[in-house]
């Protein structure tokens, strides 16, 4: 099988990063590489990551809030090296739900810069974690094997 790319996006406290960990947990920790890419990174070397992850692992995730001005032509770059292997997914939460996931974590940002940050979409994801995951393999199994 090709390896297969997996882009999870969202707002901060929308629970990216713990769905990335599981997901990876999920998939094998030793099939995937799992990039976390932050706003002060250079984005080349998020290219360069997935370049490296596609050559040696059967999954790449990269995960972040990946805000579009600063990583719409990386992101495009590296779909186009995956092609077809490739899944995108938004975490798209009202500021809300937001604000009370981010109110379950031990370093909390703070309703203030989730505001401040809130980037809003045109849809509500109500999958729980499980739910979610189980999407995802999912879709990986409707991939093309070749």
């Amino acid at each position: 099988m090709k390896p297969v790319l997996i882009i999870i996006r969202g707002n901060q406290s929308s629970g990216k990063t713990t769905l990335a960990a599981k997901l990876q947990e999920q998939l094998g920790i030793n099939k995937t590489l799992l990039i976390q890419p932050s706003a002060d990174d250079d984005t080349k070397t998020m290219i360069k990551l997935a370049e490296y992850g596609q050559k040696r692992f059967e999954y790449v995730i990269i995960e972040g809030q990946l805000p579009k001005d600063i990583y719409s032509e990386s992101i495009k770059n590296v779909i186009k090296m995956f092609g077809k292997q490739t899944l995108v997914y938004y975490l798209n939460l009202t500021l809300d739900q937001t604000i009370q996931l981010d109110q379950q974590r031990d370093d909390s940002y703070g309703r203030e810069r989730l505001v401040e940050q809130f980037q809003p979409y045109d849809q509500i994801d109500e999958l729980d974690i499980n739910e979610k995951i189980n999407r995802i393999i999912e879709d990986i199994n409707k991939l093309p094997l070749f």
